[in-house]
Order: C-alpha cells, then structure tokens, then sequence
C-alpha cells in the first residue's frame, strides 16, 4: 500500500512570475525526476515534478523495459509491479488547449534488494552437545541466500568455527555463546543478526553397579564415572530388599539389619550436584536367611 507521502506524488513547486517560453512545449514542467533514487524492489516509485504553475493538469505513462504498462494509471508505481532488473520510464503529457504533446521522461533502473535474517534461534546446550543455529531468512528478489557464521564464546571469536553449529566441547559449562550471521544473495549482504545462549550443566553418567557379598555386609562397585564438566564422582543409592524400598543413602547395606532377607538389589543415580543421569539397577543378589 502506497504511503500518503507518496500519494502525494506529483509535487508542483510554483517559481513564480510568467511561465518561460522556452518551457511552453512542456506544458510547465521545469523538472521531472522518478524517485526514490536507487530504488529495489520493495519500493514504490513515484513521480516528482517541479513546475511554473500553480496547477498542472497531465496524463502519466509508464513503461517497463519500453513496453508500456497498459492499465498503470497515476503518478505511483506500487512496489508489487516491480522486479530487480527492470528499467522503468514514466513519461508526463500535459494537456495544452487540447493538443497532448509528450513532455520531459524519467526512469530508473529496479536494483537489488539486500536478503534479510528474519529470525536466528540458538537453543542452549550442555558440553556434550553442538550447537545449531536455526536460521530463517527472506529475500523480495527470490534470490538463493548464503549464510556466513561467526562464533564467539565469552566474547573470543572462534576463527574456525564457520558453519551454522558449534562443535561440542568447544564451549564448557556456564560459557555464554553467541552466533552471528550475515546472509549474501550473489550481490550483496544484508545486516547481520546474532543469538546468544549459555552451556548448561551436563548431566553424569556411570557404565555399570554391581553387588559384592561378604558375609552380611553387601558393597556396591561402581565402574565408568563420566562427567563432562569434571565434576567430582557422586551417586545416590535406592535399596530394595525383598522387592521393598528399605531407607539408608549409603554404598553398602548390611543384612543384619534386616533379618529373613531373600533378595537385593540396588538402583544407582549418578548426582554431580547440579544433575543427575540415568540410573542404572544392579543385578538381584540372592541370598540365604
């Protein structure tokens, strides 16, 4: 939709006194210009016109690439009816007791319009994780749009880091990462538009619990700690003796507190203190009451 600047299109700038008679064959037109200057292919074209008389009665033709655009009536082109490369003429006839004599032209050439990064979403990640940069962008020329990324964690540009992720473990916990980008459609780039997320904590992870018996005393052994964030090794304990959760947070159990016994078994939950990962159960220890 055409803005009420440019509706007002046809800008007559009186200059006062009798009207040259140099001019009279253009019906008072002194200057003719079609605006914007540089215009792309989300602008409206309009006409400027600077005149001897304080009224000035014309007809408008338009041209696109010389053929004339039949039905475009007006002193604006909307900026639907343009496409980047095109050569768009506006020819002004002013009505002189009758007789329609072509007066001044203008034109302009459709230029490119830069592509455009609508959105850029960066969602937070722990250090066993890469990062991706989901990018959404939008181009009025339909051109083919080329992203360039940059990478910077706590400020330091990753020289090279250029693609839209992050690998993991480039970035450790509470580091606060930013992307940037900037889009290219062949001709130019558009402004570039960045997202900012911070490395969460990492959850732990152990390979394996088993049961070792020594007479009453049962013990667990645990293998294959892992903590991204080399956090110190933690677990808590869940027993369960005769298939009923019995209280006590320790790494041993001892059945003489539990007199009849028949079977244990133990659920062990890594806990580096922020999180915990997956629990893993050990195997069912059968025993004699």
């Amino acid at each position: 939709m055409l803005s009420e600047y440019m509706l007002m299109a046809l800008a007559c700038v009186p200059q006062g006194g009798e009207a040259d008679p140099a001019q009279a064959d253009t019906g008072g037109i002194l200057e003719l210009a079609l605006s914007p200057d540089q215009p792309t292919t989300g602008d409206d074209l309009w006409v400027e016109v600077t005149t001897s008389e304080n009224t000035l009665d014309v007809t408008a033709q338009w041209f696109r690439d010389n053929d004339e655009v039949v039905g475009l009536v007006g002193l604006a082109v909307p900026a639907e009816e343009t496409r980047k490369g095109e050569s768009w003429r506006v020819v002004l006839i002013p009505d002189l007791d009758s007789l329609r004599e072509p007066a001044l032209s203008a034109k302009q050439l459709i230029l490119n319009t830069p592509p455009v990064v609508e959105e850029v979403v960066l969602e937070s990640g722990d250090t066993t994780q890469a990062l991706l940069a989901q990018v959404s962008t939008s181009d009025l020329d339909e051109d083919e749009i080329d992203l360039s990324y940059r990478w910077l964690v706590d400020g330091q540009e990753l020289e090279t880091q250029v693609s839209s992720s992050l690998e993991a473990g480039v970035a450790i916990r509470d580091q606060v990462v930013e992307v940037h980008v900037v889009p290219h459609d062949g001709e130019e780039s558009g402004d570039e538009m960045s997202a900012v997320a911070v490395i969460s904590n990492a959850a732990p992870s152990i390979a394996s619990a088993s049961i070792q018996v020594d007479g009453a005393l049962l013990t667990l052994t645990i293998r294959g700690w892992e903590d991204a964030d080399d956090d110190p090794e933690s677990h808590r304990y869940a027993w369960h003796v005769d298939d009923e959760a019995v209280s006590g947070s320790m790494s041993s159990l001892d059945l003489d507190d539990h007199p009849g016994t028949r079977t244990v078994y133990c659920v062990v939950t890594p806990d580096d203190g922020t999180s915990q990962g997956d629990p893993v159960t050990t195997g069912v220890v059968v025993v004699d009451p």
